[in-house]
């Protein structure tokens, strides 16, 4: 995370002195408080000439681990997350001017993420009596699933450009609606995943707010 904050300083000091900030019409950002959760998203912007309307694509990794199990007593509580996803979202500026120092906007957008989860769960084993009968029991176990979640996304938010468009300052807040479906495990295990708005396989309406720091380039 650092290198890329430190090459998108480097990138946005070299347009700010070989372009004037009302030529630079793409930029680059990133979302610092996904590092809590080790992941990296970064959003590139389109916004053409004098226009009100802008494109926004956010690719997302995802390499961590998950705590917070604590209800499932006698197991691990880590999870081993490793995921990827994207989000295009269509923004609405409330002027059709260059970029000044601050913008005002409306945005909306659809999600798509995939999480490859492998956490510690209670699995069915089979085993036999003496007598030759075959069950099956719950035991504690690893269990490896993948999770893949849709979202829409509705939002407001105010950019502020600071330094000639050197830093670019973004804060936002909306909501979101989620639809995650877990494969490979049985239907209980997806309440492991829903425990708050920002858990990986929540399902249901949650608030998104956050800020974005980043810089205009070209």
């Amino acid at each position: 995370m650092k290198y890329l904050f430190g090459l998108l300083l480097g990138l946005a000091a070299h347009a700010a002195w070989a372009q004037p900030l009302s030529t630079r019409h793409f930029s680059l950002s990133l979302v610092p408080q996904l590092m809590v959760i080790k992941g990296l998203r970064v959003d590139a912007e389109y916004r053409p000439p004098l226009s009100r309307h802008a494109v926004v694509l956010s690719p997302r990794y995802y390499l961590g681990e998950r705590h917070k199990r604590e209800f499932n007593v006698g197991l691990n509580p880590d999870t081993q997350v490793q995921g990827a996803g994207f989000e295009i979202m269509h923004k609405i500026h409330n002027q059709a001017a260059d970029y000044n120092t601050s913008n005002y906007y409306f945005a909306y957008g659809l999600g798509y993420h995939r999480y490859h989860l492998t956490y510690e769960d209670y699995v069915l084993v089979p085993y036999a009596e003496e007598d030759g009968l075959e069950f099956e029991q719950l035991v504690p176990g690893v269990r490896t699933s993948t999770m893949r979640s849709w979202q829409g996304t509705a939002l407001v938010g105010a950019t502020y450009f600071l330094f000639d468009g050197f830093i670019l300052m973004d804060f936002y807040l909306g909501a979101s609606l989620k639809m995650p479906r877990l494969a490979g495990a049985p239907p209980r295990s997806a309440t492991l995943f829903d425990q708050f708005g920002w858990d990986y396989g929540y399902r249901g309406p949650t608030l998104v707010c956050g800020f974005k720091i980043g810089a205009l380039l070209f």
